[in-house]
């Protein structure tokens, strides 16, 4: 007999998902997360099936970066045939970012969460991480899972979007040489990899790798006078759909022209596309040019972590889950 008062959970099984699994993992994803916007009343994103379409290709790509990583960072609770949690960590060195954490709205309240948490907990212990991330759900009770899981808030980071932007239509004078970033040139790959190391705190050359094997392009900058390193930038397109970053600049003072030049070449660009940005809010200097380009906020998302990490204050995300 359970005795009163105690807190009992259902019969689940966490365990590693395996690619049969990851349609219906993002499935999970967005029945939470419509479910919380209604509770909360928030603006619905998911108002056409359109919308909810690109919304779940987009989680499935997400799901299938983190999957194409060392195995194990992508989890599941199953109850019975059905998935009813998910939860996947992105880890670079010693910077671990959980980038999916949903359990199904029914199974809510139930001790899911909680297991999720415990089983990454592991995984990150196990990669030797000691950085952890996240960017926050609107749910209150979510906020009381981070901060038992030694998570604080920081400084949010900003999203923005542009349907035209006002993109320069040439090259600047600014004293930089372009280098193009290829896959077969080692030296330029290991240059950007120095330059994330230095300033967004972990090496991600991997993942550069595959961006461009996807279909990124884009640029290492070197100061003609001195031919060091300055910054680099990608861009990437998609079906629907722009991205400028990760935009890195090794100082302040030269982000503005990195960034024009990732703008510049987001405007060779012939498809009409809506562009999208992400970055942390303490880089300030991008602000004001992705305005004057013609971006427009679109969200502000809270943010989660129990330390420091890189050099937030000259440097553009991938994106806000693939950092």
């Amino acid at each position: 007999m359970t005795p009163p008062g105690s807190r009992t959970h259902p019969a689940v099984a966490v365990r590693e998902a395996v690619p049969g699994d990851l349609v219906e993992a993002a499935q999970v994803y967005q029945s939470a997360a419509i479910t919380l916007h209604e509770i909360l009343r928030l603006r619905n994103p998911w108002s056409s099936a359109d919308a909810r379409a690109i919304d779940l290709r987009e989680a499935i790509q997400a799901l299938s970066d983190v999957f194409a990583a060392p195995p194990g960072r992508v989890i599941v609770v199953e109850s019975g045939n059905e998935l009813t949690g998910v939860a996947a960590v992105r880890i670079r060195g010693r910077h671990a970012h959980i980038a999916f954490l949903f359990v199904l709205p029914e199974w809510q309240g139930k001790g899911i969460g909680g297991q999720l948490l415990a089983r990454l907990r592991e995984i990150i212990d196990a990669a030797g991480a000691s950085i952890v991330t996240l960017v926050a759900s609107r749910d209150p009770r979510a906020w009381q899972r981070y901060l038992r899981f030694g998570l604080h808030p920081g400084p949010p980071v900003m999203s923005l979007r542009a349907p035209r932007p006002r993109f320069p239509d040439a090259v600047p004078v600014d004293g930089l040489e372009s280098v193009a970033i290829q896959r077969d040139r080692v030296d330029v790959l290991e240059a950007v990899d120095r330059l994330d190391r230095e300033i967004a705190g972990v090496s991600r050359l991997p993942e550069i790798v595959r961006w461009l094997e996807h279909g990124a392009e884009g640029a290492i900058l070197r100061d003609r006078a001195t031919a060091r390193p300055c910054g680099y930038f990608l861009i990437s397109t998609h079906a629907d759909h722009g991205r400028i970053g990760p935009v890195v600049s090794r100082t302040v003072s030269r982000f503005p022209d990195v960034l024009n030049r990732a703008l510049q070449m987001a405007g060779r660009q012939e498809r009409d596309l809506v562009w999208r940005v992400d970055l942390p809010s303490p880089n300030q200097v991008a602000i004001g040019p992705l305005l004057d380009a013609g971006f427009s906020p679109h969200n502000l998302m809270a943010w989660f972590a129990n330390g420091e990490l890189g050099r937030c204050d000259r440097y553009i995300f991938r994106d806000e889950d693939q950092l």
